[in-house]
Order: C-alpha cells, then structure tokens, then sequence
C-alpha cells in the first residue's frame, strides 16, 4: 500500500532447522577403523555337519574342520533379491514393491586339494584303501550337500564370526588340470537358516 514499507519475510536459511542446515559431512563422522579390509592370516572358513550348533565366543569350536587355502578373491556374500513392482493405471506409476524372492549365500574358492575339497567337488559313494593305494568311487552326479558352516576373518584389530547350521552346497563349477594355474574348487551355496554374526567390534 501507498505510503508503506516492505517487510522482507524470513529467508530460507532462517526457516530451516538445524537438522535441515547441517547437511554437509564433518571430519568427526569419518572413522578409517570401520572400513573392513579382510585377509588376515587367521581368516577361513571352516564346515561341520549339519546342524552343528553356533559358537558363543569368537574361537572355531572343534567340531568345524577349516578348508585351508582360500583364493585371493576371498569369500563373498551373495544376495539374490526379486521384486514385483506394482503400477497403476495413472501414469503407469508404480505404487507397491512386492518382494517375491528373498535369499541370501556364499561363494569361495578353495585351493587345497584333500579328502574334503574332493567331497565339496563329487558325491564320493566309499572310499578304501589297499597296500597303500587309496580308492575313492565318485558318482557323476550329486545332490545338494547340507552342511554347517563357519566364516570367520579378522580386520582392524577385530575379530568376526558369521555361523549358520544350515548351509546348502548346490551348483558346481568344473576345474581344471592345467601347468599354467593351480587347481580350484568353488564352491557356492545358499544359507537356509538363520546367521549368526559374533564380533568384538
């Protein structure tokens, strides 16, 4: 009006709270001791007959065997998630994601050649033994092998356990007999139970 004076209104910084302003990252929330770089000497992973009951310390109990060597791409949990996303009619927008398939497992690579990577490779049907010559009869073809399992790696002074009473070997990968690389068995299964994670962190 005639004869009036403006009143600026507040600016935008003056409206929006201090969770609102403080949106840039300060140097206290970086913290290098929670990146986990694994590898340690004592990492492995370690099997045991189904059901075999989880740990409650950080120590490998004796009924889980470790596999030995690992390759250095180390053991990798794997996630297999699908969804069904729902869209409407308007805009072919979509209004609900519907989780259709949910699991979760492991993939390594074991380097050892021994009686335990042969039964993580084949189905052996008996093995004997006669004046010092073994024999293993191997089926060419197998079933899915349930075990426990036993992951454990230690990183930043820390140690970690993942544990799960059931865990189910299923598809093969071949290997190979070659001068130029060394033998490998991967090996990759599915948890079908619940895990258990132990830390000191």
């Amino acid at each position: 009006p005639a004869g009036g004076t403006d009143t600026p209104g507040p600016s935008k910084s003056d409206t929006n709270s201090p969770a609102e302003r403080e949106t840039h990252m300060t140097y206290a929330k970086l913290n290098a001791m929670q990146i986990i770089t694994a590898g340690s000497d004592d990492d492995c992973v370690a099997l045991a007959p189904a059901g075999t009951a989880a740990p409650t310390t950080l120590a490998i109990p004796t009924a889980f065997k470790e596999v030995g060597w690992i390759d250095k791409d180390g053991v990798e949990f794997t996630a297999d998630d699908s969804v069904d996303k729902r869209r409407a009619h308007q805009g072919n927008r979509v209004y609900k994601v519907q989780m259709t398939e949910s699991d979760s497992g492991l993939a390594f690579t074991a380097l050892q050649s021994n009686i335990d990577t042969l039964k993580l490779q084949w189905s052996v049907k008996e093995s004997s033994e006669d004046s010092g010559v073994i024999k293993h009869v191997l089926s060419s073809s197998r079933k899915v092998e349930d075990v426990a399992i036993i992951v454990y790696a230690e990183a930043n002074g820390h140690k970690y356990l993942w544990h799960c009473a059931n865990f189910q070997i299923g598809e093969r990968e071949g290997f190979k007999l070659a001068n130029s690389e060394d033998v490998a068995y991967k090996v990759t299964g599915t948890f079908t139970g619940d895990i258990t994670m132990l830390t000191d962190d």
